[in-house]
């Protein structure tokens, strides 16, 4: 690993790292850490930390590249030039997608909820289309004197037509395409959310029957093993596809009352 990779990494996150500061009675926020702030922080000399900035300084050790890379929450293997991005949740990405780090971390930090629905949206039929479509637009060349129009079966016609209609087309096609995709989404998630339920009030009903009536308890757990098993293909993120018969069967009157 080359002494500079480290000295220009280490220099770049110093500038982003946040300093707290308190004058006149006033605490702010500001991004003014410099070499000496590190060296406390570290319990290391000025002249020290210096020589990591240098292309042909020193190194720290092991244990103390490890701190930094905690105190600047990076991983060390960005710090040592082994990956571009600061976090090997982020280089997974990347590598995957080609997309940038900036991109990597915001779908790194999506929630549940967030991270469904981009998936439903890539994964649609139209995305694709929708994506190029984009595209195109966004690329427009002033020099495209025509559009071509989708007349369905791989057959093209071409419509000669202004630069200013040109675009005003393409953006109805965008948002057109946006649109029925949103659509899709949404009437899949309603008619999802009636068939889960649809599911539960049949099935837990049903367990809580078996149990009220003290059936054979192998009996009872296979009718949790099979509610659990549809539920999974429809939500598999539903809590009640992680529960244990013991719990399922102490918690029925409770797990009943909580259906929607």
């Amino acid at each position: 690993m080359e002494k500079s990779i480290f000295a220009t990494h280490l220099k770049e996150i110093m500038k982003t790292k946040d300093k707290i500061e308190t004058r006149n009675g006033k605490t702010k926020i500001v991004k003014k850490y410099t070499q000496t702030d590190l060296a406390n922080d570290l319990g290391y000399s000025v002249d020290t930390v210096k020589s990591w900035t240098k292309s042909n300084g020193t190194l720290p050790k092991l244990e103390t590249l490890k701190t930094i890379a905690e105190l600047f929450n990076v991983d060390t293997a960005y710090l040592l030039g082994e990956q571009p991005c600061k976090h090997h949740e982020e280089q997974t990405i990347c590598d995957v997608t080609m997309l940038s780090e900036e991109s990597a971390t915001v779908l790194r930090y999506l929630d549940i909820d967030s991270s469904d629905i981009l998936s439903e949206f890539i994964t649609h039929p139209q995305f694709e289309y929708l994506l190029s479509t984009m595209i195109h637009f966004i690329r427009f060349s002033q020099n495209e004197s025509f559009v071509s129009y989708d007349k369905g079966m791989d057959e093209f016609e071409h419509i000669d037509m202004d630069i200013t209609t040109q675009k005003a087309l393409k953006k109805y096609v965008i948002t057109d395409t946006f649109s029925k995709i949103l659509d899709d989404l949404f009437e899949y998630h309603n008619d999802l959310e009636f068939e889960i339920i649809k599911l539960k009030d049949l099935e837990i009903d049903s367990i809580w029957y078996a149990i009220e009536q003290q059936d054979d308890i192998s009996f009872i757990e296979s009718l949790i093993d099979e509610f659990q098993t549809k539920l999974k293909k429809l939500s598999p993120k539903d809590p009640l596809c992680t529960y244990s018969h013991q719990y399922f069967i102490e918690n029925i009157e409770t797990i009943a009352k909580q259906r929607p």
